[in-house]
């Protein structure tokens, strides 16, 4: 089962991120050959017209729109390195993926998304079958 979820919310050419001050906990991925966590991805439109303005502060960090030219620039290290090309996809497939990422000493080696059904996120039976894969890998 995954326990975390992460939804973008798209305004035009910018996304609503949340810029953490303090971490609330963590999400775990497959690193070093040890590690495996995830979470589900959603992604959710608003008009452009929409009035919704930023930064606010909140307890959580600084909640602010930003441009998907910022998010997508290679040298941004103000995201977490896999975030670029997982956004991509989520933005232009109507499809779903499994955006999986390897991580080695913290940095990111390889990233690959693998078409999935949507079934994944309800049925519990497919989605442990599925990801019960990445623990025979490992």
């Amino acid at each position: 089962m995954l326990r975390y979820n992460i939804c973008f919310i798209k305004r035009g050419e910018e996304i609503l991120l949340l810029n953490r001050e303090r971490a609330k906990g963590i999400v775990t991925w497959t690193s070093d050959g040890s590690q495996f966590g995830g979470m589900y991805a959603y992604l959710a439109e608003v008009p452009e017209e929409l009035a919704y303005p930023t930064p606010i502060k909140t307890d959580e960090g600084i909640l602010d729109w930003k441009t998907l030219a910022w998010i997508m620039h290679e040298h941004n290290e103000g995201i977490a390195s896999n975030l670029p090309k997982a956004l991509a996809i989520i933005l232009r497939e109507t499809n779903c993926y499994d955006h999986h990422c390897v991580f080695i000493n913290g940095r990111l080696a390889k990233q690959h998304a693998i078409r999935i059904h949507s079934e994944l996120e309800l049925d519990a039976a497919v989605r442990d079958q599925y990801l019960h894969s990445y623990s025979v890998v490992q």
